[in-house]
């Protein structure tokens, strides 16, 4: 049962960490005159003045980490110190592009391929001179993949396989490099995956009817960028204090923009098949997952020993032995359960590295916000799948972002101003488990 709101306003510890009882995101105020010094210096700075630091760092990396300019979590912390300060509770205009600084990539070879799908034939006779569908093919339902494989690659590769289409790989809203160009520099061979029936892997096989829907401040709360005030619109929403998603109007116009639509009904045995095609094709691969492709994933490396490892950032769906199901966790807004798979199966996670990577501002206990409770449930229903792996001896391994003094980050925490400085955790990890060779 949804508990009784009397309408409590909610704002986020200047340090990060709990939800707690405050005045609406209106009143929020910078009462640091320091801070805004600082924060007016940064935001200061010209593409070209930018483009000499994020020079200077990148030579750092190198002098620290030799010809692979490894960005780990001790190097990678001066850039989040960089970009902290921008990440401020109001908008600031953006740069007009961000310039990684690094050397330039050298690939081996890229491409890109078409994977999975169906093919369906309508019935009757095929007229060449004046067809209709009648005895013609529909091939549709595949997955599509684009990939970049650099000189000297490591033996695995890494598959970027997201909730979206595969743009926040490849970019971020305020244009620098995305995960997908940060971890070819680390020589990875990135694969990066539309699901099928999105972006450019729109071709179904079966039809739906598309509604346009407004949302866009509803997910600037679940997306945990900040809150948004009750009223008329426009609507006025505020970044979290000390927030880091990219600051500026253009940053969030390009986030917006990223949220595609499905051209068909949602399948998740479709989108499991065309998972388990690609890593068919590719061969040993550490999976990358992100949101609401994270129990695909999961399910995919119970049936697949080509999937060496698994990075989950902020996973909102897990897998669960039949016989031995997760206690549901309970919000204001819902109840979340996990998905029963074979118990065999699910020992086969036990046998693979995971790591589960968390932003901040996830409340611990149920929220009156629907966006939060989200996050309350599925945090928690994480938690339990943590528990339950490595009960079996099982290697899942937790990554709390604010544990590690690191604070302000969203859900896309991979595209968040500070995402080398996540990447470079992510790369350490995998380095201890002998994967990043």
């Amino acid at each position: 049962m949804m508990k009784s709101d009397p309408s409590p306003q909610i704002r986020i510890n200047p340090e990060g960490g709990a939800l707690r009882e405050g005045p609406p995101p209106s009143q929020w105020e910078e009462n640091s005159t320091s801070r805004k010094t600082a924060l007016g210096k940064l935001q200061s700075l010209n593409f070209v003045q930018m483009g000499e630091i994020m020079s200077k760092l990148s030579r750092l990396w190198s002098s620290l980490h030799g010809r692979r300019n490894k960005p780990s979590a001790k190097a990678s912390v001066l850039l989040g110190l960089l970009v902290a300060g921008c990440g401020s509770g109001a908008f600031a205009d953006p740069l007009p592009w961000r310039d990684s600084g690094g050397e330039p990539i050298v690939l081996k070879r890229m491409g890109s391929f078409m994977v999975g799908g169906a093919v369906v034939t309508t019935p009757g006779d095929f007229t060449p001179m004046s067809p209709t569908p009648a005895g013609q093919t529909l091939s549709g339902d595949h997955a599509y993949v684009q990939f970049e494989i650099p000189r000297g690659a490591n033996r695995n590769s890494m598959l970027m396989w997201g909730s979206l289409v595969k743009t926040p790989w490849e970019t971020t809203p305020d244009g620098r490099d995305g995960f997908e160009q940060i971890f070819l520099r680390q020589n990875w061979s990135v694969f990066l995956a539309d699901r099928p029936r999105m972006g450019e892997a729109a071709r179904t096989t079966v039809g739906a009817t598309i509604t346009p829907t407004a949302g866009e401040q509803g997910f600037f709360i679940q997306f945990r960028l900040g809150l948004c005030a009750a009223g008329s619109p426009p609507v006025q929403c505020n970044l979290y204090r000390g927030s880091k998603f990219p600051p500026g109007p253009t940053a969030l116009d390009q986030f917006n923009r990223w949220l595609t639509q499905s051209v068909g009904p949602g399948d998740p045995a479709l989108t499991l098949n065309d998972l388990l095609a690609i890593v068919d094709k590719i061969g040993p691969t550490v999976l990358v997952t992100h949101s609401a492709s994270s129990l695909s994933g999961y399910q995919a490396a119970m049936q697949n020993p080509n999937i060496k490892a698994i990075i989950g950032l902020e996973s909102t769906g897990v897998p669960c032995p039949s016989d031995h199901p997760f206690p549901p966790v309970v919000g204001n807004f819902g109840t979340t359960t996990c998905t029963p798979v074979d118990p065999a199966l699910f020992r086969n996670l036990a046998k693979i590295p995971i790591l589960m990577e968390f932003g901040d501002n996830i409340p611990s206990g149920p929220s009156n916000y629907f966006g939060l409770d989200f996050w309350y449930r599925m945090h928690a229903i994480d938690l339990e799948f943590k528990k339950a792996v490595n009960a079996m001896g099982g290697h899942v391994t937790l990554l709390e972002l604010t544990q590690r003094g690191i604070k302000g980050n969203t859900h896309f925490a991979f595209t968040d101003v500070n995402n080398v400085q996540v990447a470079g955790l992510i790369q350490d990890y995998l380095d201890a488990q002998g994967l990043a060779r």
